[in-house]
């Protein structure tokens, strides 16, 4: 993968992470609740991102990273 790209769709990846860690949060779990809902958000985030890009798979599930 290029640079740009790469960086581009790791900043994304975070972003669906801290969105799920804050809604976490917000509703006062505990560290493992807010860990799994950064996950769950997370991962869904970038195979919805994926999906409406056209990127069938999605990375998610085609490279490791």
């Amino acid at each position: 993968m290029e640079t740009l790209p790469l960086a581009l769709d790791l900043s994304g990846t975070f972003v669906f992470a801290l969105s799920g860690a804050l809604a976490g949060a917000k509703r006062k779990l505990d560290l493992f609740g807010v860990l799994v809902l950064s996950f769950a958000a997370e991962t869904a985030g970038g195979m919805a991102r994926g999906v409406l890009i056209g990127a069938i798979p999605p990375a998610s599930v085609n490279d490791w990273l």
